[in-house]
């Protein structure tokens, strides 16, 4: 929980030391970023060498952060897409009223035989880093005509994802799931 959250912290939820809610990490790091184009031969060729390395912090988009205020128990999210907004169409993509009166704050209690899923953010999260390099060779054949090869590369860590905990247990007569005891593809919730 971040270090300006008033209220008394449930047990086993520990305070951050920031307003983050997280650790924090690489919040305020460099990247650097370096290119270079030499020609091999100077005034007797058009052969030239160029490369290049960069790395780059991608700052995370509000996905990540709003699983954290959206999520149970401080609310309930909701998503108009599928079985939910089944009668959309290009020319009417919403139900009318929009937001339809059961799109207002409900508070559900969360148990075992609830579906509502929470939503974290893991406590040691951090920015991606992507880093790009690239190193070709270009000759001028002739006046207009560039030949060039080459290799670009990207390698990215830290990527943000969604692993889904709540995965789909399987169902039987002696350990039934919402009062089903089979297992097909119409009863996964």
């Amino acid at each position: 929980m971040a270090s300006n959250f008033p209220g008394e912290l449930p047990p086993g939820v520990l305070r951050a030391t920031n307003t983050f809610g997280n650790a924090g990490n690489v919040q305020d790091t460099i990247a650097p970023r370096l290119g270079f184009a030499w020609q091999l031969w100077p005034g007797k060729s058009r052969l030239v060498l160029r490369g290049g390395y960069g790395s780059y912090y991608s700052r995370p988009t509000g996905q990540a952060f709003y699983q954290n205020v959206f999520g149970a128990p401080f609310s309930e999210f909701r998503i108009n897409a599928g079985r939910a907004n089944a009668s959309a169409t290009f020319q009417a993509p919403f139900p009318q009223p929009f937001p339809t009166p059961e799109s207002f704050p409900m508070f559900p209690a969360y148990s075992p035989t609830s579906s509502t899923t929470i939503y974290s953010v893991a406590p040691d999260f951090r920015p991606a880093l992507i880093q790009q390099y690239s190193l070709n060779v270009q000759d001028e054949l002739r006046d207009g005509w560039l030949l060039e090869i080459g290799y670009v590369g990207t390698r990215g860590t830290h990527l943000v994802r969604q692993r889904s905990l709540n995965q789909a247990l399987p169902a039987s007569v002696n350990d039934p799931i919402r009062g089903e005891s089979t297992n097909t593809f119409a009863n996964i919730r």
